[in-house]
């Protein structure tokens, strides 16, 4: 179970990353995967990424036929690290990262100045709201939710 929240939470913090439509979605409205958006669902497929990426970083077409490739390989050896139940938590955790650290410095490369820094800046933004988040579990406070009914309703009167 801890694996798979680490797991969890590293897809969320690399899939969110990708992702700038759900950053500009209104607050208070539900991304493209419902409730908080298709990351928390194990994440998008390489070609929901990329057409995120397309649109949140004004890739080229040269460039998305780099990526892709990458978007696609990291997703398959993060599909077999989760699937991968017999290793130490530790040890896989330390190989998802390494997977991730491998597929950022080849996506990298392929940017130009203007999109790693719209990119960055969407990282840090993305790595906020995730600070927050725990912070409010940390301190037990989760997220607003509507309260449910003090009082049963009177039951309907004339019948």
């Amino acid at each position: 179970m801890k694996l798979s929240r680490i797991a969890l939470a590293t897809l969320l913090i690399a899939g969110l990353s990708f992702s700038s439509a759900l950053a500009q979605q209104p607050q208070g409205q539900p991304g493209p995967g419902g409730r908080h958006g298709a990351w928390q669902n194990h994440g998008l497929n390489p070609d929901e990424q990329l057409k995120h990426l397309t649109k949140a970083l004004n890739l080229t077409d040269a460039q998305q036929t780099q990526i892709k490739p990458l978007l696609a390989d990291r997703d398959e050896q993060l599909k077999a690290l989760r699937t991968d139940n017999t290793g130490d938590p530790k040890a896989n955790h330390a190989k998802m990262r390494t997977i991730n650290q491998d597929f950022e410095s080849k996506f990298q490369a392929i940017l130009t100045d203007d999109q790693k820094q719209k990119y960055a800046d969407f990282k840090e933004q993305q790595r906020q709201r995730m600070e927050e988040r725990r912070q409010q579990h940390q301190n037990g406070n989760a997220p607003a939710q509507v309260p449910p009914p003090t009082a049963a309703p009177a039951p309907p009167t004339g019948i």
